[in-house]
């Protein structure tokens, strides 16, 4: 999408960086305990992976948008339910959970169009209602090239829908030097999801000792896991949610 207008000509408030991370619902290790002589170890998490696509998204200003999470799916019944802890607040915040629509947890058109109409849009306005500035200023969205981001019918739909919206791609093979939410959000959101895991799997190894049982087990089924990754995007979002942290890469 080309347009005249250089960058340093928009406010910070209207560029915004996006970027795609990936988070394993059932954390594995390199280590593990076992019986001497054990002919076969498994590993937790380690034979069955299950994962969901997490979108950041942060301004110039040094901004933390509300989170996506994309999971596997072709129906809301694979989102986590209303009842899951911390889903109150993350929605009140403005998260979106979203089913891909087919058996991957990547993002789609489906899901990156809704990031367009309920993240980053309702971002850019309230800042032009803020500013003064009126609805036709240009924004900077800047994200990966994705083949989605990239394809002919998202490009087409931007055009058509959100027109203000001028878009940035970060070129190939450059996101880990040339994209702030990648070089700076992404590893401290993972680094919290991971101990947000693995406090969930203590509290439940601890009640069952507690309990008295000698079979411990751990409930890895995806209903479950979807939905406590409720309150460890949570988690994650109000531990990012400082200016001091977004500013340093945006």
């Amino acid at each position: 999408m080309a347009h005249d207008i250089k960058e340093h000509d928009i406010p910070k408030e209207l560029v915004v960086n996006t970027d795609q991370a990936q988070g394993v619902l059932t954390q594995g290790s390199n280590f593990t305990w076992a019986k001497t002589g054990s002919k076969q170890i498994s590993i937790v998490g380690a034979e069955e992976k299950q994962a969901i696509t997490i979108i950041t998204s942060i301004s110039g200003s040094g901004v933390l948008l509300p989170f996506q999470a994309v999971y596997e799916g072709k129906s809301a019944v694979s989102c986590p339910k209303q009842s899951a802890n911390c889903h109150t607040q993350a929605t009140n915040t403005g998260f979106q959970f979203e089913y891909s629509g087919n058996q991957t947890y990547w993002s789609t058109q489906k899901t990156m169009r809704s990031l367009v109409d309920n993240v980053i849009t309702p971002y850019f306005s309230e800042q032009k209602e803020k500013l003064g500035i009126a609805e036709t200023q240009k924004s900077i969205w800047q994200i990966d090239i994705w083949s989605v981001n990239r394809s002919k019918e998202f490009c087409e739909w931007m055009k058509k829908s959100h027109l203000n919206i001028i878009i940035h791609y970060v070129p190939a093979g450059c996101t880990g030097v040339f994209q702030p939410c990648d070089v700076g959000i992404q590893r401290i959101m993972k680094h919290s999801l991971k101990q947000s895991c693995l406090h969930d799997i203590v509290d439940k190894i601890l009640v069952q000792v507690d309990e008295g049982k000698t079979d411990i087990t751990v409930d890895k089924t995806i209903r479950v896991l979807h939905n406590r990754t409720v309150s460890w995007l949570w988690d994650a979002y109000t531990t990012l949610n400082d200016p001091c942290i977004v500013k340093k890469v945006s």
